[in-house]
């Protein structure tokens, strides 16, 4: 049939920190079970003064784990687990990792914010490595994740599904930076924004967007999670 054509559309910068402020004034019903997780090893809880500022402490970073994450001080890298609990976690200025073994989180939601992540040359962390653990549904509205900086994906993860029986569950993945999706497993159903608004990052994962053997299921009929991102996700782009 005929393929209409419309004005190409600008991605707005994708700033964990903005959407911080935007979850929190446009669903406060996230609020008990979103926790920020602090470059200290402290997990507190949200917070209208901005990531990791609450009075609420609900774990020390001297007492291990929290709900399954554990924290690596020197890499400033919060490590998820094959027993980590569902929710939506903030990562303050620090990256993602998992560990050993495989596993499917029913409601989840991880965002990665980066040090100095208006800042090309300055930026550190922000990046989500991520693979083995499936996500069944996003925790926050139609997303899975979101990094300031890189997001990977590797072996035996999926995310999202209803692609052959309904209903549809699907989410976003949003990268400030790279995306690169490499999986031999059954791949994402929602959409993927990659902002590339840096070229290298402190550590940088990748330098490039690629999205191979996974397929990905777009989900024409999602609302964004945020409208400063997008506003609709009814569109595609295929660059030259």
């Amino acid at each position: 049939g005929v393929v209409a054509t419309t004005p190409t559309q600008r991605i707005p910068t994708v700033s964990a920190l903005s959407m911080y402020y935007r979850a929190l004034n446009d669903h406060p019903e996230y609020a008990s079970y979103w926790y920020d997780l602090c470059p200290n090893g402290d997990a507190r809880a949200q917070s209208a003064s901005g990531p990791c500022t609450s009075s609420t402490l609900l774990n020390s970073g001297n007492q291990g784990s929290f709900r399954g994450w554990t924290f690596d001080s020197a890499s400033h890298v919060w490590t998820a687990s094959n027993v980590t609990q569902d929710g939506i976690y903030f990562v303050h200025e620090g990256s993602v990792d998992v560990g050993p073994g495989n596993g499917t989180f029913n409601n989840f939601s991880v965002i990665a914010e980066a040090q100095n992540a208006d800042n090309c040359a300055s930026k550190k962390y922000g990046n989500i490595n991520w693979d083995h653990f499936s996500i069944n549904a996003p925790a926050f509205t139609n997303l899975f994740m979101y990094a300031d900086s890189d997001i990977v994906t590797h072996s035996n993860f999926s995310a999202g599904q209803g692609i052959s029986t309904p209903p549809v569950i699907s989410g976003m993945f949003v990268a400030g930076d790279q995306i690169q999706l490499e999986t031999s497993s059954a791949g994402a159903v929602g959409s993927v924004v990659a902002g590339d608004q840096c070229s290298t990052g402190n550590p940088d994962l990748i330098t490039t967007d690629e999205v191979k053997n996974p397929a990905i299921y777009y989900d024409p009929n999602a609302t964004a999670p945020f409208t400063s991102i997008i506003s609709t996700t009814l569109w595609l782009e295929y660059p030259g």
